[in-house]
This record gives C-alpha cells, structure tokens and sequence, in this order.
C-alpha cells in the first residue's frame, strides 16, 4: 500500500471502502467485537492518506481493554506525540498518524527488545510498536480536585443499564497535508526529551553548567497542529537550566490537564518535570514556573506540586471552560468529553485545588494587561483563590493599555528580568515615564535595559547611556518596545536618561547611579 508504507494495517483492496470490516482482537479475556472502516482521506480531489475507524463493542464484566497497536517498520524512525506518531525516513517526514478517541486513551511504547503485546513473538513487532488503549470513560472520569479522585479503571466497563459500552479509536495517516508544522522537532534533534509515562511527554532541555536553579517554561496556545516552545530566545543568557515543555495533546493542546477527564495527562507531565529537575540536581525552592496565556495556567497549576519558589504568569486563564467554550471548543471537548454547561462549569474548576495547595514559599507574579478582558474576569477569581491559602497575595504588574493579543512582548520583556531577580543575579530597578517602563538589570560589567511602551497613545522614547557626565550611548526616538545590553566601564559612574516625546513636549528622566556596575 504506496500510502503507507511500512505500517502492518489490515486494509481493504480499495481505499474507497467504507463496509465495515469484523477483525478478531487478540487481547484480553472477556469478548469485545471488533468492527475497522477504511477510507481515503483527499485534500482538493487528491487522495492524502486513509482514516481508519477501529470501533469496540464490549460485553460482560471481563471485556478486555480495547486497543489498536501500530508497528514501526525497518528503516522507521519515529516520533511520538501526545496524540500522534510523525514517521521519518532518512531523516525526511513520511507519513503522520493522528488519533481522537469517544474515551480517554493510554499510549505505550513497545521497544523492539521488549517483549511484544500478548507475549507472542510477532514479526510484526520486530522494531518497536504503540499501543494505543481505551479507559473506561465512566470508570476513569476524575475530579478537576485531584485530592478527590479514584483509583482508574485499565479494562471497558458494562453501562448500569446492561447495554454495553461502545468506543471508537479513529486514525488518520496521512503521506502529505500534514496536521504538526514543522518546528524542526525530529527523532534526532539535540536537546528534546521522551517521557514515557501514561502518554509520552516531549520536551527540551537548556542546561547551564554549574546552575543551582531551573526555570519550567509552559508553551501558550498556537494554531491547530503547531506545538513548539516559546521565549527560548528571551530567556538563554539566563543563568539557570531551561525545560521547555510541549502539550502536544490533541490538535491544539490540553493544558497539559486532561483528556475526557481522566488526568493521565498531568500526572505524565509532573512525572517527567519531577525526572528531569532531579537530573538536573534543582532544589524545590531553587525551581521557578512560567509561560504566559495558557502557559501562565500551566505555570500556575504545578507550581505546588514542584513545591516552585516562583510563579510568572502572563494573563493566564483562570476560568479555563469558560474560556475556551466559544472560540476553542475542540480543545474544550477533548478535555472534558464535551462542551455542554457542566463540561464548562469542571473545566472552570481545575485550577482551584491546584491554587489551594500554594504554600508561603511560593510567590506568584502575574503580568497583565489593563484592557485584556483576563483583567476583569480572570485576575479577581486567581485573587480569591489564593487569598486563604498561605500563599502571598499575587503581585500584579498591570500594563497600560494593552489587551490579551499583545501580551507576547511585553512579557517576553520582563519575564526575564522578573527571574534575575527571584534567583539573585542581578540588581533590578524600574522606573515609568509617560506611561513607558524602563527596566534596567545590572550583571557583572553590563546593564540589560528593557524599554516597554504603552499601548497607546504610541509616543516615542530615546534613551541616553551617561558616564561621568557624558552620553556615552544614544538609542534614538522609537515608539517601539526594545531590549538593549551594554558595556559599563569599570570606574565611572553609569545612570540612563530617559526621554519620551509627545507632539512638541518632552519629558525626561534621570536614573541614580546604577548599582552593581564594576
């Protein structure tokens, strides 16, 4: 079969076959019918893969755990993914499998020396294989309180009214017109880590020799399909180890939380940050949590468990169903198994017990926009949430004018200056202007300066570097956000000056001497 190649699939003589077809499933005592539909997949009239539908009817007490396995081919490289597997050869992208599911699923990952499924060779099987498997959905439905879940269930359940459960597992595998953009994560790119827990975990590793502290980057929401990192650029001078994490689950993420309520999905992303900041010997209170939108969320829900000293979060959602209920309801759906009012309603509590068990050592930092609606429905509920907690109250820094879909800059901008001064490597001073923000960071012999600009109105800014009385450096009018370095000479006193332009008027001023220079 040219359009997939290499993969050990059943599949009809002709891709335009939609018959059901009955397939024996080898696992498992109890008996579960197993019914595979095949069609062809066309973008614009040209076939680009096949979507197979693998539908499981369970019966009886005893019904095994539905599953499908996918074997890796001789030549294969593959990479896996929250909900997917992208397959290389030679280093090039062949094929692409995808799956959503009617329950939540559990991925596992066969080495080729392991022993394969059922415990009988299988030639099949010789290079490694995925198994994907159903959980219960009523028996693994959980809490949004994870102190109040139960023990999951591994097997198909019957329904209390004697009819048995139905679930479905479809599959597209696709040769082109492929869902995860290419943001150069391959099996053999450097840095990238797997962790194999109840799904697979990506996510990047930035160690820094000699570092006592680690910051935990969340990436935000992207487009369907694009899962990557972000502020990797903002943050690599930053004297501490980096873990940036992917929540590659889904079409467009899950928060790293939940798929249909089961929360297999958080307990494996815990599980590989626990693993990776213990290889990287970071203490508890020497760990810090970040990422802005959805990735301020993230931040802020495993804060606790990391026992992280420091929280930064851009505009997070607080009330996450509410938010996604209109403009991401696939995300939504794959969370909680819907989008009804209930399925809103536990979405909107999931961040609630997380916030609860905050300590007094963790301080939480949100940065926000004033005309970001995050500020009127969002900020309060964080506020009420942690207030009783133990936790210090959440220091806010609000910033004028800017709403949700500017968020990115500025916080990219301070992010980093808000770290050096949580983990101690810098002096750190703000000053305002005409409603710009002037941030200077002082490290050794140079001075980061960070030049953040209001909204709106948009009035340009120029700035001076002054020694010993002298502009040594001068940065001209932009009414654009900036970071800068420079040099500070050993024995002269250093101070900026600041000015900003608003038609014919000009205000200035002036820094005390900068503290910390050589």
């Amino acid at each position: 079969m040219s359009l997939v190649p290499g993969l050990h699939l059943p599949l009809p003589e002709h891709l335009d076959s939609e018959a059901p077809r009955p397939l024996r499933h080898r696992k498992g005592p109890g008996p579960c019918e197993h019914l595979r539909q095949v069609a062809a997949i066309e973008h614009e009239g040209t076939a680009t893969g096949v979507a197979v539908t693998d539908r499981f009817v369970a019966a009886g007490e005893n019904a095994q755990a539905p599953t499908v396995t996918w074997s890796c081919a001789e030549g294969e490289q593959w990479l896996l993914r929250g909900s997917g597997i992208e397959v290389f050869r030679d280093g090039t992208k062949s094929l692409e499998l995808t799956w959503q599911s009617t329950a939540p699923l559990s991925v596992t990952w066969h080495d080729p020396v392991g022993p394969p499924p059922g415990g009988l060779p299988n030639p099949a099987f010789a290079h490694g294989c995925v198994e994907i498997t159903v959980l219960d959905s009523a028996a693994t439905a959980e809490s949004a309180n994870p102190a109040e879940t139960t023990d999951t269930a591994d097997s198909a359940a019957v329904t209390e009214d004697g009819a048995p459960d139905v679930y479905e597992i479809r599959t597209e595998i696709r040769s082109r017109e492929f869902l995860y953009q290419d943001w150069g994560l391959t099996p053999e790119a450097t840095g990238w880590r797997r962790f194999l827990g109840e799904v697979p975990v990506n996510y990047y590793v930035d160690p820094v020799p000699g570092a006592e502290h680690a910051v935990v980057v969340f990436s935000a929401l992207g487009p369907k399909g694009s899962f990557t990192y972000n502020y990797k650029r903002s943050l690599d001078a930053l004297p501490a180890h980096k873990i940036y994490v992917l929540d590659d689950f889904g079409d467009q993420g899950a928060y790293f939380h939940s798929h249909h309520r089961h929360l297999g999905i958080h307990r494996s992303v815990l599980a590989a940050l626990q693993a990776a900041l213990l290889d990287l010997g970071t203490q508890p209170d020497h760990t810090h949590t970040v990422g802005s939108s959805k990735g301020g969320t993230a931040a802020l829900m495993f804060a606790a468990e990391l026992g992280a000293a420091t929280v930064i979060a851009g505009a997070p959602q607080i009330k996450i169903g509410s938010f996604l209920s209109s403009p991401h309801p696939n995300i939504l759906k794959f969370m909680t198994g819907g989008t009804s009012q209930e399925d809103i309603a536990w979405a909107d509590d999931i961040l609630r017990p997380y916030i609860a068990r905050l300590g007094d050592s963790t301080q939480v930092t949100v940065v926000i926009g004033d005309k970001d609606h995050h500020f009127r429905d969002h900020l309060p509920v964080l506020q009420d949430m942690v207030h009783g907690t133990g936790a210090p109250a959440p220091r806010v820094v609000t910033l004028p004018g800017i709403d949700h879909a500017g968020i990115g800059t500025p916080f990219r901008q301070l992010m980093p200056q808000l770290l050096r001064n949580a983990i101690g490597v810098s002096d750190v001073s703000t000053y305002e202007l005409e409603g710009w923000q002037f941030i200077t960071s002082v490290t050794g012999g140079q001075v980061e300066l960070q030049m953040v600009s209001p909204a709106n109105p948009r009035t340009p800014a120029a700035v001076y570097l002054v020694q010993d009385g002298n502009a040594a450096h001068k940065v001209p009018y932009s009414p654009d956000s900036r970071t800068l370095t420079f040099a500070l000479a050993a024995g002269r006193q250093s101070r900026f000056r600041f000015f900003v332009k608003e038609g014919d008027s000009r205000q200035t001023l002036s820094t005390p001497p900068l503290t910390g220079a050589p």
